[in-house]
């Protein structure tokens, strides 16, 4: 599956090699061996992937509720 990022502790993501087996989905990197954090289709322009039994896309979502890069702009 295509779209997906992680994170350690450091907040550095990177594309993850991510599979899905029925109703659950893995995603991992050897720069991250301990992540923290998981993205989907996290872009403006996202590759998406993932889709329902329907043929439906699945949405963005996070796991963290890490800060912005623009929390603080003003």
């Amino acid at each position: 599956l295509a779209g997906f990022i992680i994170a350690g502790e450091d907040k550095k993501f990177v594309w993850a090699d991510a599979e899905g087996i029925a109703t659950h989905i893995t995603a991992g990197h050897d720069q991250v061996p301990n992540p923290k954090s998981v993205r989907y289709a996290w872009a403006i322009n996202p590759v998406s992937t993932l889709y329902n039994e329907a043929g439906l896309p699945a949405s963005s979502f996070r796991t963290d509720d890490w800060p912005g890069i623009t929390v603080d702009a003003k």
